[in-house]
């Protein structure tokens, strides 16, 4: 008899979710019975802080049925619940049953400020990957022979063309324009509003290539906007979803994750499926970030940019050998020189920092120590910059660390 009872339970491993406005937790398992229905939940966060679960949670089919909590296993509801050193735990949700005929939930604890919500948690993960993409959503074609384009600098109208597949209402309807320019002193930042159909739209007189970053509480998108010209993005939530998720990064695409229209939409598509980054310290994490200050403690300002340098080699290989366009490289290229630059330029402040952190000072010491603390900085040291030729050239304004370009030029 016990067989067939648990024979009779319906399990979901690992759903598939179309968006989440929180990394912290995730669902790894849903087990539905004839009485109860059970989230097992993995948590990612910081060592030693502590997350909540609301007493309020519920869970929403596609009905619009609500499910209300139960009790958590594990954790306490409306309590602290300390994470390990790992930052990962595990605990269990129990809510009412769900109707065999449910395909489709939605979780929440509630409107208040930080609540958790997983929009679109997939009961039916055959049928979800199957993804088609919408028949007038055309994927653009890089052309591996392209050249990057000269700039043109003119005060003019750009608009941006936006559509969330799969969005439905509930989800988040603002989103956050952030761009930074030449002409206007430090980042600037605009609104988004999400029509009920998913699409959103926004113009803005710019004054040459803009690159501009759009964040959604579900993700992050980069594009660039040109005086006079239309730039359209098609997001895709359920891509979007997967490369957002801990446990599902390894699964098949769902298709790219933006498609790209309008203004140099190839050149953009190819920037977004091929994304470079180089980063000049060991490792991902905050902790290796941390190690490798540390370690900068003692060296002069010479071996510290003979330490940034060292790696320029390695890296433009990497751009060379890459099957990009010679636009697609050039942008890379310019992107990779001004981390560079920066890198150098950033000298004093990281050498500081170094002796603060492997020395241990807090608080007023270490504002003491890095007041009055002299690094010395060779006469000449940032000449050196002046080789990089590409972030000096008109072009370097297709990268979002362009502005920064000003800082070097006071600095040789």
């Amino acid at each position: 008899m016990l067989c067939m009872a648990q024979a009779k339970d319906r399990i979901v491993e690992r759903p598939p979710f179309l968006a989440q406005n929180s990394s912290s937790i995730e669902i790894d398992k849903i087990v539905m019975s004839d009485t109860v229905t059970t989230v097992y939940i993995k948590a990612f966060y910081r060592p030693k802080y502590w997350i909540k679960i609301a007493t309020g949670s519920v869970l929403k089919d596609n009905n619009g049925i609500l499910y209300p909590i139960r009790k958590g296993i594990g954790i306490t509801l409306d309590k602290e619940f300390w994470m390990p050193e790992s930052g990962e735990a595990e605990f269990q949700l129990t809510f009412p049953p769900i109707p065999q005929n449910v395909t489709r939930l939605d979780f929440s604890e509630g409107d208040f400020e930080g609540a958790y919500k997983i929009w679109g948690i997939q009961l039916d993960k055959k049928s979800f990957g199957k993804f088609k993409l919408p028949k007038d959503v055309i994927v653009p074609k890089a052309d591996h022979k392209m050249t990057l384009p000269d700039p043109i600098v003119k005060y003019d109208k750009a608009i941006l063309k936006g559509r969330i597949l799969d969005y439905q209402k509930g989800m988040p309807d603002k989103g956050s324009l952030y761009y930074q320019d030449v002409i206007r002193e430090g980042a600037q930042e605009g609104k988004i509003r999400i029509q009920d159909d998913g699409t959103f739209y926004h113009e803005m007189n710019v004054f040459m290539i803009t690159p501009c970053t759009i964040m959604f509480p579900f993700g992050t998108i980069e594009y660039l906007l040109a005086p006079g010209e239309t730039t359209s993005i098609v997001i895709n939530l359920r891509e979007n979803a997967r490369k957002q998720s801990h446990l599902r990064q390894a699964e098949k695409p769902y298709g790219k994750e933006v498609y790209y229209g309008g203004y140099l939409a190839g050149l953009q598509q190819e920037l977004a499926d091929n994304p470079m980054s180089f980063s000049f310290t060991e490792g991902n994490s905050y902790e290796d970030y941390q190690q490798q200050i540390k370690q900068l403690n003692g060296k002069t300002a010479e071996e510290y940019k003979a330490q940034i340098l060292a790696r320029l080699p390695e890296f433009k290989k990497q751009i060379m050998q890459s099957k990009g366009s010679p636009a697609y490289k050039e942008i890379i290229n310019t992107d990779l020189e001004l981390s560079a630059a920066l890198k150098v330029i950033e000298t004093e402040r990281n050498l500081k920092l170094a002796y603060i952190m492997a020395n241990g000072l807090e608080g007023e010491k270490a504002n003491k120590y890095y007041a009055e603390t002299q690094i010395n900085i060779p006469q000449g040291y940032y000449e050196g910059l002046l080789d990089f030729t590409s972030i000096l050239s008109p072009k370097a304004c297709y990268n979002s660390r362009y502005p920064a370009l000003f800082d070097i030029i006071r600095r040789v």
